[in-house]
């Protein structure tokens, strides 16, 4: 099964991330990160400054070239690849979100989101396989409606 961890970067973890990718080397196919969203619990969280970010983001760029699983996810990388004299990419707001689409969160009861960083049930698997939600016309329903959707047979 092919594995993936993501986590979102705080202000209070963005010192542990790149020690974590070294212990995930063996263990997982991919490691991102993804910047806080200010939502839900989230908004309680902090940021880490515009400086600490960039320095963050040129000391998981130098770990990512040896160690396999890091993925460069955030397009904000560009700045640092366009320094080096490197091409661009795309990043996940590039080719924009592949949420639902290349990915699901699956949360300790059940439910089924399109985003593991924004409220957007799409189902829940304790009366559903993970495939029929996934697969289901109403896999993209999200907002009000998402909730009623979610439940349907």
């Amino acid at each position: 099964m092919y594995s993936m961890v993501m986590l979102t970067l705080t202000r209070d973890n963005i010192s542990q991330v790149v020690p974590l990718a070294d212990i995930l080397r063996d263990h997982a196919d991919l490691f991102t990160f993804n910047r806080l969203a200010l939502f839900g619990e989230g908004k309680n969280l902090m940021l880490p400054s515009p400086e600490e970010f960039r320095d963050f983001l040129s000391e998981y760029l130098e770990a990512s070239r040896g160690n396999p699983i890091m993925g460069l996810k955030d397009n904000l990388f560009n700045i640092l690849h366009h320094q080096e004299g490197n091409p661009l990419f795309g990043g996940c707001a590039g080719y924009g979100c592949g949420a639902a689409f290349n990915f699901l969160a699956l949360l300790p009861d059940g439910e089924v989101h399109a985003c593991r960083k924004l409220p957007s049930l799409i189902g829940n698997i304790a009366g559903r396989r993970l495939e029929e939600i996934y697969n289901s016309d109403r896999h993209c329903v999200t907002g009000p409606d998402a909730t009623s959707a979610a439940r349907a047979p």
